[in-house]
């Protein structure tokens, strides 16, 4: 399997070296699926850049709006200023790409999470599929995160009433999520973050309403440190 793996980075000096390292477990995790790498990095004041391009020379680029630093709050003028970075990723996924992963940088996890996410795709009508995005054992995507019905997932179980319904698979329909996707690289080459005002809530709303299908699947999860 091709897989293109999206990542965008400001002022990552200090989680850089982790993001190597998990990419490089990846890769030794499945020789047999193909590695490619689409870095974008903008208006940093470190050595973003530098140990980007030590890394991954060819697969990193300049993306600058030249917007306000912010931390983890929701805010419009954020969320437009991702989506448009993460606008520059999508379109650099290729037409003989297999699927796409939407990997925020300085995420925490492990290579089987990102290959049992990859296995799903194969199954009938997954188009795209999340892990759990937790933060000391809590569930963390708590804005991202959202049901059929359009309610945010809560941080503790049963997190939404969808998922007291049984599952046949493991996987639970959701309208959106955030942190980490996995989708099918159609999906990449159609979909946009339309309203960039939401970022990658808005991004899923597009996919869902060209009709492809979202899941969560509880039992991946990744972690926001």
């Amino acid at each position: 399997m091709k897989v293109s793996v999206g990542s965008c980075f400001r002022n990552g000096e200090s989680y850089i070296p982790r993001y190597i390292a998990q990419i490089d477990a990846l890769r030794a995790a499945a020789p047999e699926h193909e590695f490619r790498m689409i870095i974008a990095e903008g208006d940093s004041s470190d050595q973003s850049y530098e140990l980007l391009k030590q890394a991954y020379n060819g697969c990193v680029f300049k993306r600058e709006h030249g917007g306000p630093v912010f931390g983890s709050v929701d805010d419009p003028v954020r969320f437009k200023q991702s989506s448009w970075v993460w606008e520059g990723i999508i379109e650099r996924v290729e037409p003989t790409d297999d699927a796409f992963l939407y990997l925020e940088a300085d995420l925490i996890w492990q290579p089987t999470v990102m290959l049992q996410l990859l296995k799903h795709l194969g199954r009938p009508g997954v188009d795209v599929v999340a892990p759990f995005c937790v933060r000391q054992g809590v569930q963390y995507d708590c804005w991202g995160l959202r049901g059929l019905d359009g309610n945010a997932f809560g941080p503790y179980y049963p997190y939404h009433y969808a998922m007291l319904n049984p599952s046949v698979n493991g996987l639970y329909p959701i309208s959106t999520a955030g942190s980490c996707l996995a989708m099918k690289a159609e999906v990449a080459h159609r979909a946009h973050f339309i309203p960039a005002d939401l970022a990658v809530v808005g991004l899923c709303r597009n996919i869902g309403s060209l009709g492809y299908k979202l899941w969560i699947d509880p039992a991946l999860k990744v972690e926001h440190p």
